[in-house]
């Protein structure tokens, strides 16, 4: 095989791949703020690699949309727009009403056990995930794959904005799940899907305040 077309070693992917990772759970988490600039040679300082790896993981986020490739800049870590949020937030509010309605009547003590589980302050490592748990949750007892599908990217997708809701930090969000838990339970679909639009649009408009 000719020296073009060699794959990159088994080192070299996982140097990338830990860059990656790390980069994109820091930007999410807002860790690394947007406007910030990453460069190659600090991260590959920062991460004890070449600039090889580091140049790839930025490419991978830039397909991604976490950073842009900015004229005299370099890569910078990408703002996300009113308009990012407000389509965002519409479709959330359109799927995972559709979930919770239908989830209602499919609740078990045990998905409901589960579901409240989620439902606790955590640290601040723990915050995201429960949180992303808890709306995965609902939209897996749906028992629609294809709802469940599409929810679940979007969350991946909305991760990061939904981290600037101040929310989010001083745990009054908990209240909001509190209340979609209580109208799952009660077995009432319209209910449920209320609730669940009403957390959704609270959360859009906390968010906006905060750009």
């Amino acid at each position: 095989m000719s020296r073009g077309m060699e794959s990159a070693s088994p080192g070299t992917c996982a140097a990338h791949e830990r860059v990656y990772r790390e980069l994109k759970r820091e930007i999410i988490a807002n860790i690394i703020r947007a406007g910030t600039i990453l460069s190659e040679t600090d991260l590959a300082k920062r991460f004890g690699c070449s600039r090889t790896p580091a140049r790839e993981a930025l490419a991978r986020l830039r397909h991604e949309g976490y950073v842009t490739l900015t004229p005299h800049k370099g890569n910078v870590v990408a703002t996300p727009s009113i308009r990012d949020v407000l389509e965002g937030y519409y479709l959330r509010s359109l799927l995972e009403g559709a979930a919770a309605e239908l989830a209602t009547a499919r609740m078990t003590p045990e998905s409901l056990a589960l579901l409240k589980r989620c439902v606790s302050p955590g640290t601040d490592s723990e915050i995201g995930p429960l949180n992303s748990r808890f709306h995965g949750l609902i939209a897996d007892i749906a028992g629609n794959q294809k709802l469940q599908s599409l929810i679940g990217d979007l969350l991946e997708q909305m991760e990061r904005i939904v981290y600037l809701d101040p929310a989010m930090w001083t745990f009054d969000h908990l209240d909001e799940h509190l209340a979609i838990i209580e109208a799952l339970s009660s077995g009432d679909g319209a209910r449920a899907r209320a609730e669940m639009v009403r957390h959704i649009e609270a959360s859009k408009t906390r968010v906006i305040g905060q750009m």
